[in-house]
């Protein structure tokens, strides 16, 4: 599947939290094609500050994989929405010419880094399954957070953020 570029770069601008999305972007900045989990997991860890469970983040990186992995030993069947490849013991490759968007596309769930964004999204989901259902059920998972990406920076929708970001400051205090 491909996106046009304009939905890419709504995309890029959210705090997406997902180990999915951050194994796959670690092996798609580095330089060469296959993996193992070991390096999956110590590249991620260094380029995600927010993993920091060091001693259960292979296991973690490893399920994350099987659950996307084509052909995963320990998984009986196949996935629905692939990801991985795997090419070896506990060696990984992405599956040829997936985007950012493509990979989005294939999460179970959509999750951000921040609460705030977070209940917004939220928020934004049910007026948005309220307002024109039908439609809303058919768009992918890149071209709703696209559509948020873009209304995220509107007026109204930004006061919602910011009214979230202002209730977990309150909290925090």
């Amino acid at each position: 599947m491909r996106h046009p570029k304009q939905k890419l770069e709504y995309l890029s601008t959210l705090p997406l939290s997902s180990w999915v999305l951050d194994i796959y972007n670690t092996m798609q900045k580095a330089q060469k094609r296959s993996f193992h989990v070991t390096e999956i997991t110590r590249m991620v860890l260094a380029n995600c500050p927010c993993r920091r469970n060091v001693e259960t983040s292979e296991q973690t990186v490893t399920r994350t994989i099987n659950d996307y992995c084509l052909d995963a030993e320990d998984f009986q069947g196949k996935p629905e929405k692939v990801i991985f490849r795997r090419v070896g013991p506990a060696m990984y490759e992405i599956v040829d010419s997936l985007t950012y968007a493509d990979v989005i596309d294939k999460l179970h769930k959509i999750t951000f880094s921040d609460q705030a964004h977070q209940r917004t999204w939220q928020s934004f989901c049910e007026r948005a399954e309220k307002t024109n259902p039908g439609k809303w059920r058919q768009m992918s998972n890149s071209e709703k957070l696209s559509v948020f990406g873009k209304r995220i920076n509107e007026p109204s929708w930004n006061q919602v953020l910011t009214m979230y970001q202002k209730l977990d400051d309150l909290v925090l205090q």
